[in-house]
Parts: structure tokens; sequence; C-alpha cells
């Protein structure tokens, strides 16, 4: 098993030799930064945003009425009767569900429209990573992970390269 290891090591490091030997260019993007960077997704993704801050703004008012109905039944706990103190804790209990139910589907249709907006925009520019690539003589561009990359030289990003060209290619007009 040791030995399988060393062998492993070892083509990994001629692998290694010959690529770097070989007048490779390589690049980094930001695959994440370029999608919401381009004209499209700048616009794409506020239109997200906006949905959400209006959907938060929904979740509020239903807050704020949890928030009054546990005051209306703290402060009157001792002067209302068995059945409106049952049936007031009936109707924070539902509040409380119907609150975090929607905010569970919130959370899931804020993610939906994500994954719809991410997969849309890697559909037009993936392609650009390879026609960039072929047309600037890059032998390799890698996506940057910041937890897998330890350090990478900044001028070998070309993340905004990227940007420019989708801006070119797919001119985006706000539409009404």
């Amino acid at each position: 098993m040791k030995q399988l290891k060393y062998i492993l090591l070892a083509v990994l490091i001629l692998s290694l030799g010959a690529f770097a030997g070989a007048q490779s260019k390589l690049g980094f993007v930001d695959s994440n930064r370029a999608v919401v960077s381009t004209d499209e997704g700048k616009a794409e993704y506020q239109k997200i945003t906006d949905w959400a801050q209006k959907q938060d703004g929904s979740l509020g008012e239903l807050r704020k009425q949890i928030e009054e109905k546990q005051v209306q039944l703290r402060n009157q706990q001792n002067m209302l009767t068995d059945d409106k103190r049952e049936e007031l804790a009936k109707e924070l209990d539902r509040l409380e569900t119907e609150f975090k139910r929607r905010g569970e589907d919130l959370k899931r249709e804020y993610a939906r429209r994500l994954d719809e907006f991410g997969k849309k925009m890697d559909k037009k520019i993936t392609p650009l990573f390879n026609k960039f690539a072929q047309d600037n003589g890059y032998t390799m561009i890698l996506y940057l992970n910041p937890q897998i990359v330890a350090y990478y030289d900044p001028n070998i990003d070309v993340t905004d390269q990227i940007i420019k060209l989708y801006n070119q290619a797919y001119p985006y007009t706000p539409q009404p």
C-alpha cells in the first residue's frame, strides 16, 4: 500500500513538471462574482433581492401580530376567562406555526430562485470561459475557491475579463 502511494506521488510530480515545462498559461475565475457582476446578472440578482425583501416585510407584519398577541396574553392573563385565554393561546400558536411555515417556504423559494438564476447564467457564461481561454492562449482556467486555494497571484484572475466578454456577448437591456 505504501509503495502505491509513492508511485502515485511520483506520477503526480512528473505530471506537474511536464505541465510547468510546457509554457502553460493558467488563469482563475471567480464564477460567482462573474455571474452577479455582469449587467444582466446585477439586474436579475436585484430582482431576486427585491422579492426577498418584500417577503421579509410580510413576515415582519406577521411577527408583529405574534408579538401583539403575546403582549395581550401576558397583560390580560389574569382578567381573561379560561375559554378566552385558551382561545388566545390557540390563535398565538396558529400564528407562530404560520410564521414558521411561511419562513421555511420563503427560504426554499429564495434558494430555488437563486438556483434557477445561477443555472440560467451558467449556461451562457461557461462557453465564454472556453472562448476566452482559446482566444488568449490559456492552457487552463480554474474556478477560484477560497476554501481550497491558499494563494494565487491576482494577475492571473481573469474574472473581470470574463465579465467584460459576457457583457459584450449578451448586451443587457432592462425590460419594463
